[in-house]
C-alpha cells in the first residue's frame, strides 16, 4: 500500500490487518505499492517502474529487490507529477493570475478559493490535500487550455528529470519505464512525450497493477 516507507508504518499496518482478519501480526507481510507495481510489470528483465497517482514514486527492480536513487519526499516536498503536485501548481497559478479568466471564474464557482480559507486549511486545519486533489481533476478537464497544459507538462518534466532519469543513469541496461496510476493514465500522451523527448525511451502506462498481478498469479 501507499506510505509504507519505514518499519513503524509496516508494524502499524500489520497490527491493523491483524485486528481485521484475526491473523497473527508477525505472519502478515506488508510492502509498498511500488513493489506491487514492480512485480506486475516484471517480465524477466530488470526495469524502471513508477507511480503517478495522488503522489508519485519511482524505482529500479531487478526481479528480486527494489531500489531507489531518489527518496519519495511526500506531498509537501516532493511527489513531482502527482495529482497533489498538479493541483498545487494550478492553485498557485490561480492566485498569481496566470489562468484564463473563464477558468478562474469556474474554479471560484466550484470551490472556496478565498485566500484566507486556503491559508486556513493549509496551516490550521492541515486539510489542503483534498482541495489539491480536486483541482488536479480540473486540470485534466481543462487540459485543452495552453496554460493548464504547461502546468501539467512542467509537472511531468520534473517527474522525468528528478525521479526517472537518476534510475536510468544508474541502471543503463534497465527496460522501461513502466508507469502506473490514475494521473499517469489521465495525462498519458503528455507523459509519453516528455519521456520520449528527455530520455529517448518508450514507456508503457497501466492504470492499475492489480489486473497484471492477477494474470501472473493464475499462470
Amino acid at each position: 500500500g501507499t506510505g509504507i516507507h519505514n518499519e513503524a508504518r509496516v508494524m502499524k499496518m500489520q497490527a491493523m490487518m491483524s485486528e481485521i482478519t484475526g491473523t497473527a501480526a508477525p505472519t502478515i507481510r506488508v510492502f509498498s505499492d511500488l513493489l506491487a507495481c514492480a512485480h506486475a510489470a516484471y517480465r524477466g528483465k530488470p526495469l524502471v517502474i513508477g507511480i503517478l497517482g495522488t503522489g508519485s514514486n519511482a524505482g529500479f527492480f531487478d526481479g528480486t529487490s527494489l531500489w531507489r536513487q531518489t527518496p519519495s519526499l511526500g506531498y509537501l516536498l516532493g511527489d513531482e507529477g502527482g495529482g497533489i503536485d498538479i493541483g498545487r501548481r494550478l492553485l498557485r497559478a490561480y492566485f498569481y493570475g496566470q489562468l484564463p479568466q473563464d477558468l478562474g471564474d469556474k474554479l471560484e464557482s466550484m470551490y472556496d478559493l478565498s485566500l484566507n480559507h486556503v491559508l486556513d486549511i493549509t496551516y490550521n486545519q492541515h486539510a489542503l490535500r483534498p482541495l489539491l486533489s480536486e483541482l488536479s481533476k480540473q486540470a485534466h478537464a481543462h487540459f485543452g487550455s495552453p496554460e493548464v497544459e504547461k502546468i501539467v507538462r512542467d509537472a511531468m518534466s520534473e517527474f522525468v528529470e528528478i525521479r526517472l532519469r537518476p534510475e536510468f543513469g544508474s541502471h543503463t541496461h534497465a527496460e522501461g519505464p513502466h508507469l502506473f496510476g490514475s494521473v499517469a493514465s489521465a495525462f498519458a500522451d503528455c507523459l509519453k512525450k516528455e519521456i520520449q523527448s528527455r530520455l529517448k525511451r518508450i514507456c508503457i502506462i497501466t492504470r492499475d497493477p492489480l489486473e497484471l498481478l492477477v494474470e501472473k498469479a493464475i499462470r
